[in-house]
């Protein structure tokens, strides 16, 4: 990655021999880099090919952003343009039916052909992996979550001591999908085989002094049954960064009795034994966040105690003025730990916790600044209560409320941005 110099004139670059293509995870050495022209009359089929492995490809049916004529350095025709520091290719240049010679600066990987991000070559790339069982509410955190990070084009500013959020490339149209798929309440399921096409974004802190590109991969709860699911899948051959384990607050026997509409179909034992196989066919993983989603059927009960903790408060969410504190997620990770030792669901009493440690080989210790798994809770949609009438059972349905403040679920993410030096939590 780059880092500026004290008066911010000069980067300091850590020069890389190859980079890897954040969307397919393969390997680009600087001659392989293609470059795209900003017009043409064809789609680009090898885009195309891979847009097709993942749920919402549909997104790019019309073309739009790939069509345009492929450009290899190996053309004899161009001539390309290198950067002095990284020595990687910048631009091409060449002349086109015939008219005057124009420059071209889209770089493409050239094995999946999606848009490089820009900076690629001297930015790291931090890895997410995003598990847990079918209808645990997995895409529709990362909507929610993603919605509060990156908000418009021009992007959002998290916190006070963050820069910006920028989503990349040809993440965006699948983003504005999953958004708009949250916002109008519809839950279709990731089909099994077939992921949500990965969520490339970039951030920054707010001197602009480091930036890492993030990849977030949204594994198919259905998939979590096929070990080999894990094992085929591009990200295996690379190191995570994170993971967001999502436990689903309606698996744990003590809200069953709320009836939440679209509650996890999986039982929490089956959930952590397909996590087991999955984590085993990953590499090594350095940090979790284990998720309690749905925390609202949580706060239902906890507003009628005498002793409301920090969990219960619906902070961290919209665009923050402060960093998030440290003591905060210690907090939330104390509580939430509480609650499910004290129901771990179909587990015997207190068996949840340390199963769940065991599959990551981690131990959750308290009296660390931020330890490298930490337990979160969130809230992506708001708790309705129905009366059914005379006769009838009342129950509940999340749904989505735009003026609701939802409940914490920017502090994963910011958990990892503080453990990786993005900023200072407080």
């Amino acid at each position: 990655m780059f880092k500026r110099n004290k008066d911010h004139n000069k980067m300091e670059i850590k020069r890389k021999k190859t980079i890897i293509c954040p969307y397919c995870m393969g390997e680009i050495k600087p001659d392989e880099i293609l470059f795209m022209t900003d017009g043409g009359t064809g789609k680009d089929d090898v885009f195309q090919k891979f847009a097709d492995k993942f749920l919402y490809s549909d997104c790019h049916e019309s073309g739009e952003g790939h069509m345009g004529q492929i450009i290899d350095q190996k053309d004899n025709s161009i001539e390309i343009e290198y950067n002095e520091d990284t020595k990687f290719p910048m631009a091409v240049v060449m002349e086109r039916n015939g008219g005057e010679r124009r420059r071209y600066t889209k770089r493409i990987c050239h094995h999946c052909h999606c848009y490089l991000v820009d900076g690629i070559e001297y930015t790291d790339i931090k890895n997410i992996v995003v598990l847990g069982g079918t209808s645990c509410g997995k895409t529709t955190f990362l909507s929610a979550l993603l919605h509060e990070a990156i908000g418009d084009d021009t992007g959002a500013m998290l916190s006070g001591l963050l820069g910006r959020a920028k989503i990349e490339g040809d993440s965006k149209p699948y983003l504005d999908k999953y958004i708009k798929n949250w916002k109008n309440g519809e839950r279709d399921a990731t089909l099994t085989g077939r992921n949500l096409f990965p969520i490339v974004f970039s951030v920054e802190n707010i001197n602009r002094t480091n930036r890492v590109i993030i990849t977030i991969h949204d594994f198919a709860g259905e998939g979590m049954r096929d070990s080999d699911y894990f094992a085929n899948h591009p990200i295996a051959t690379r190191e995570i960064d994170g993971v967001f384990l999502m436990i689903d607050a309606c698996q744990l026997s003590n809200y069953q009795k709320y009836k939440i509409e679209n509650a996890c179909a999986i039982k929490i034992t089956k959930c952590i034994e397909f996590t087991n196989a999955a984590i085993k066919k990953l590499r090594k993983v350095n940090s979790i966040a284990v998720v309690l989603n749905k925390f609202d059927i949580i706060m239902e009960k906890a507003n009628k105690t005498d002793n409301p903790t920090v969990a219960y408060e619906p902070t961290l969410s919209g665009h923050h003025k402060e960093a998030v504190s440290t003591n905060a997620i210690k907090g939330v990770s104390q509580t939430v730990r509480e609650i499910i030792r004290k129901d771990g669901g179909e587990f015997e009493a207190g068996a949840l916790i340390p199963t769940i440690e065991s599959l990551f080989d981690k131990k959750w210790q308290p009296n660390e600044e931020l330890n490298d798994l930490e337990y979160f809770a969130v809230s992506t949609m708001g708790l309705t209560k129905h009366e059914k009438g005379e006769g009838h059972e009342e129950y509940y349905s999340c749904e989505y409320h735009e003026d609701r403040a939802l409940h914490r679920v920017l502090e994963p993410l910011l958990y990892f941005l503080a453990r990786w030096r993005i900023f200072e939590s407080k």
